[in-house]
């Protein structure tokens, strides 16, 4: 499990893999590896590129950033490109990407980018999990937003169930996973607040509606 956020704490990135790990180590071997904190080592290049040799099962777990993956995140495969994959046996690659947008739907792009990496390097794409309003988790057990994160730990335990029993990953998963977490009118609203606060906590409230001027 490669969690893909650059954030080294309270990352929705890793609120999932903690989920899923816990639902998957009943059954199997699980490890879980940061990307962006072993690319800084060659040691750590290393472990990334071995552990991704070895596994049966890659579940790549990020966030979106610009409609694709994080910069770590494309430079790992990259990586992994160049140098081959090794394995003579039947490995597979899930991907789960949140975006901070509402709409789950944003996340297709980077998601597509996943399944064609996958198709260059010969390995089994088992699906993937668009998931919107990440910014509701930022680093939260997921067990501890109850009703709000219903659908997603339901998405998540098919998502399990699935990878278990080697099977690809059921649509009725990746359905759940893109429902709204709450209204998409409430999530805009609470979003707009953060940012007013923000503004004000840097000394720029009064400038938050300002514009470019035109003329420059």
């Amino acid at each position: 499990m490669l969690i893909g956020s650059p954030k080294p704490k309270n990352s929705t990135s890793a609120s999932i893999a903690q989920y899923l790990e816990h639902k998957l180590e009943q059954d199997l071997q699980v490890e879980v590896l940061n990307i962006r904190r072993e690319l800084k080592t060659p040691e750590g290049r290393g472990m990334l590129i071995d552990s991704f040799q070895q596994a049966d099962t890659i579940i790549l777990i990020a966030p979106l950033y610009v409609d694709s993956l994080p910069a770590p995140v494309t430079r790992f495969l990259e990586l992994i490109s160049e140098k081959g994959l090794e394995s003579s046996r039947e490995q597979s690659l899930i991907a789960i990407i949140n975006a901070g947008f509402p709409e789950a739907v944003h996340n297709e792009t980077a998601l597509a980018i996943c399944e064609n990496f996958a198709r260059e390097n010969k390995l089994k794409w088992a699906g993937g999990l668009p998931i919107g309003m990440g910014g509701m988790i930022s680093g939260a057990p997921l067990e501890k937003l109850g009703g709000m994160a219903q659908k997603l730990t339901g998405a998540l335990d098919l998502t399990a169930e699935a990878i278990i029993g080697g099977k690809t990953l059921p649509e009725e998963a990746k359905n759940m996973a893109a429902s709204p977490l709450i209204p998409h009118w409430l999530y805009r609203l609470m979003g707009n607040i953060g940012w007013k606060m923000q503004a004000r906590k840097f000394g720029v409230g009064n400038k938050i509606n300002s514009r470019p001027d035109s003329s420059l």
